[in-house]
């Protein structure tokens, strides 16, 4: 009986602070909003828990002799009864019809009396609709109800299908091409990733598919609870945070990284071969180009963000505080996204390496192995990074009400656009509000950009070239080796031009 006793408290009691916690800030407490995505979630943490219960109670050999046997099947009927109310609040949900106006939609006039009809535009629902916003969630941003959109919908020439229409079988064969690029990629950023492809999937349909595909990966990742710090910035576009990621410095790679400090949208994130001002600058115009220029950023003291600082000072002005510098530790949004990157993408290429240099295939002492290592991994790498800046992008945040990032900035910008004060400050966006970790001298130094190197991380470059024959596409391609005969071929070629 030990032994029954030792494994429930494994299986059974340590979980339980985290489900207590479920309870009071998930989508049942009174604090909280509730949707159908918390709503699921909160029902699948119930049936992994029933399923656990019931592999207790059979492993029972005299069950009606032991006490402890009664005490399981009770806590499973009350899980059950749980599951159960469950279900019923996600029926109200569904059928819910009262809708929070966040603005409200034009109104035309009638020539024949009677009320005017609200104007909604076509283009405008079919854009959210193609970013995944629910139905519910569109006729809140147009402040009107749902059987008024359901009414417009029907006026539409677009087909306004809810879910895709594609097989189990092609639906693995999919996630299997998605998991090639992201190993490890887990069931939030995977409906992401399909989101991105233009397929609109259940959830559930997902989670099947992935445990049948990873079924020890999906194991591990459902016990890892992600606890997130308390974090306020005012809207969109308020504070980029930027900053290099160096877990491939021993090969001579920086993964340059930016991240929008209200919907944690990743702006941009790449991988190259240098450290140099300039191209952190040109990766930052990118991102303002496509995304609009930020009132603020946060950087470290790294030399490699002189450029970018300059450019906010000569745009924003000195009085603003429109560059804010510190430790890289208390940059809070980047950080938690180096994170990310590197169990999704970059720690596969780390132990990648590491089996090369192992197996006496690379050495990092060489100038042309270096060479060839980042001619051929730099371009799938940065594949890999697309990907996974592709899939945050689009999958859905549990903190943030189950939007996904893009869809956080386009509400928060269509809000700040549609408020009283735009986007000015008000005393509630001071430095202070955008919060986690802006100490007082994180104000920027005039004397920045004279900075000494003591800040400096330098990347070596080489004097080598790279054969005209070879071209970096041509590496992108399956080997059926991870890469690896592609870096052979082509430290071969570069060996022989170089004799």
């Amino acid at each position: 009986m030990y032994g029954e006793d030792n494994r429930l408290n494994i299986v059974i009691v340590k979980p339980m602070p985290r489900l207590e916690s479920l309870f009071e800030e998930g989508p049942l407490s009174d604090n909280r909003v509730a949707s159908l995505d918390a709503l699921e979630n909160l029902s699948i943490k119930m049936d992994e828990i029933c399923e656990t219960l019931v592999v207790f109670l059979n492993s029972f050999i005299n069950p009606t002799d032991d006490p402890l046997w009664e005490q399981l099947y009770h806590l499973l009927c009350v899980f059950h009864g749980i599951k159960k109310y469950i279900e019923e609040e996600t029926n109200k949900l569904r059928e819910d019809e009262e809708n929070a106006e966040m603005r409200t939609s034009s109104v035309v006039g009638t020539n024949n009396g009677g009320r005017p009809r609200y104007e909604i535009d076509e283009e405008q629902v079919m854009f959210l609709r193609s970013k995944h916003f629910t139905w519910k969630k569109i006729a809140q941003i147009f402040g009107i109800c749902d059987r008024t959109l359901r009414r417009k919908r029907q006026e539409f020439t677009a087909r306004t299908e809810n879910f895709s229409d594609i097989s189990e079988a092609d639906l693995c064969e999919v996630i299997e091409s998605i998991r090639f690029l992201t190993p490890n990629i887990g069931q939030s950023r995977l409906l992401g990733a399909l989101r991105c492809r233009g397929f609109t999937i259940q959830r559930w349909r997902v989670r099947h598919c992935l445990r049948k595909l990873d079924p020890v990966g999906t194991a591990l990742r459902g016990h890892v609870a992600i606890y997130r710090r308390k974090y306020n910035v005012p809207y969109p576009n308020f504070l980029w945070h930027l900053d290099g990621n160096h877990k491939l410095i021993n090969w001579r790679m920086v993964v340059h990284a930016c991240i929008d400090g209200f919907s944690r949208m990743v702006i941009y994130v790449s991988c190259q071969n240098n450290n140099l001002a300039s191209t952190v600058f040109n990766l930052f115009l990118d991102g303002v180009s496509k995304y609009g220029l930020p009132k603020k950023i946060r950087t470290d003291h790294g030399l490699e963000n002189v450029h970018v600082a300059r450019y906010m000072l000569q745009q924003r002005g000195t009085d603003c505080g429109s560059v804010l510098t510190g430790r890289s530790v208390h940059n809070v949004r980047v950080e938690r996204l180096h994170r990310d990157v590197h169990s999704g993408v970059l720690c596969h290429y780390a132990l990648l390496f590491t089996f090369m240099e192992e197996e006496g295939l690379l050495n990092v002492d060489s100038e042309e192995h270096l060479l060839a290592l980042q001619e051929v991994f730099i371009p799938r790498i940065n594949r890999s990074l697309n990907e996974f800046v592709n899939q945050w992008n689009s999958h859905p945040v549990s903190s943030a009400g189950h939007q996904s990032p893009e869809q956080v900035f386009i509400t928060g910008s269509l809000n700040s656009a549609t408020s009283i004060h735009g986007n000015e400050d008000s005393p509630a966006e001071s430095d202070e509000t955008v919060g986690a970790g802006l100490a007082e001298d994180d104000m920027l130094d005039p004397d920045f950009i004279v900075q000494e190197e003591l800040y400096a991380v330098f990347v070596p470059q080489t004097e080598l070239e790279i054969p005209s024959n070879l071209s970096s596409e041509q590496f992108l391609t399956d080997d059926g080796n991870y890469g690896i005969n592609h870096f052979i071929t082509c430290l071969r070629a570069i060996q022989e031009n170089n004799e």
